[in-house]
């Protein structure tokens, strides 16, 4: 009887965890959408363009010494604004 008894109280919570999780999984795959939405609007905007061609043109300077300098003074900046 008390062996009945802890196993349903243990099914109800399993299956109220279950469903938490199917819950929070739709709401992530939501998120993730309109994140995608949001990105593909940014970036065929002229910013996000402006952006994307300036990255394009510097991907193949990142291991020039001047463009890790100045990613390193520019990971020093921030960590100033942290601290």
């Amino acid at each position: 009887m008390l062996i009945d008894l802890l196993i349903k109280k243990h099914q109800l919570r399993l299956q109220q965890c279950t469903e938490s999780y199917h819950q929070d999984q739709r709401l992530r795959c939501a998120y993730l959408w309109l994140l995608q939405q949001r990105t593909k609007r940014f970036l065929s905007s002229a910013p996000g363009l402006a952006i994307s061609f300036t990255a394009g043109m510097l991907m193949p300077l990142r291991h020039h010494s001047a463009i890790k300098m100045l990613r390193a003074s520019g990971a020093l900046h921030w960590l100033k604004q942290l601290l």
